[in-house]
C-alpha cells in the first residue's frame, strides 16, 4: 500500500505523476483501488500514545496493583471520551454499550483509538500527558522521543 500525502495544491501535479506511476505498477498484479480521504491520526502518534499508555502501565500501581496495557488503554481512552464529552465534544467513533446477544449483561465497546483522527490523536496525547502526570508515572526517552521524530518530518 502506498499513501502520498499533499498539503499544498502546488505539490498536487508531481505527487499525480507519482500516483499514476504507482498505479501503473499496482495493476500488473490485478485491480486496484484510489481513495482520497483527510489524513486519520499519524503512524508517529499512534506510537506515541501506546508508548505513553505502556509507560504508564509500567510505573503506575493503584492501591498495590499493577495493571496491564489493555486495561491500562481501556481506562485512558474512556476517561478520555467522558473529558471531551464534559466539554461538548464528542470522538468521531465513540465507545458505546451493548446488550449481550442472551440480553442478560451490558457489553461496553471502548472508543477504538484506531479510528481516531489527526485531531483525536493530538488531544489525546496531550490528555495523556496530563494524566502521567497526575499519576506520577515516570515517561521513558522512547515515549518522548516520538516528539523529535514528529518535529524532524516537519523540518523535512
Amino acid at each position: 500500500m502506498k499513501i502520498f500525502t499533499i498539503k499544498e495544491g502546488r505539490f498536487l501535479q508531481p505527487i499525480i505523476t507519482q500516483v499514476v506511476t504507482a498505479a501503473r505498477e499496482a495493476l500488473q498484479g490485478g485491480a486496484i483501488e484510489i481513495l482520497l480521504m483527510r489524513p486519520s491520526k499519524t503512524r508517529v502518534q499512534e506510537k506515541k500514545y501506546h508508548a505513553m499508555i505502556g509507560d504508564i502501565a509500567r510505573t503506575v500501581d493503584l492501591g498495590g496493583n499493577s495493571y496491564d496495557e489493555e486495561i491500562w488503554k481501556a481506562w485512558l481512552v474512556d476517561e478520555f471520551e467522558q473529558e471531551l464529552k464534559a466539554n461538548g465534544l464528542q470522538l468521531k467513533n465513540p465507545g458505546r454499550v451493548v446488550l449481550s446477544r442472551d440480553g442478560k449483561r451490558l457489553i461496553t465497546l471502548r472508543a477504538p483509538t484506531s479510528k481516531f483522527n489527526l485531531k483525536e490523536g493530538s488531544m489525546f496525547i496531550e490528555f495523556l500527558y496530563y494524566q502521567a502526570q497526575e499519576l506520577e508515572a515516570r515517561l521513558t526517552d522512547r515515549s518522548l522521543s516520538y516528539y523529535d521524530e514528529i518535529q524532524q518530518r516537519r523540518a523535512a
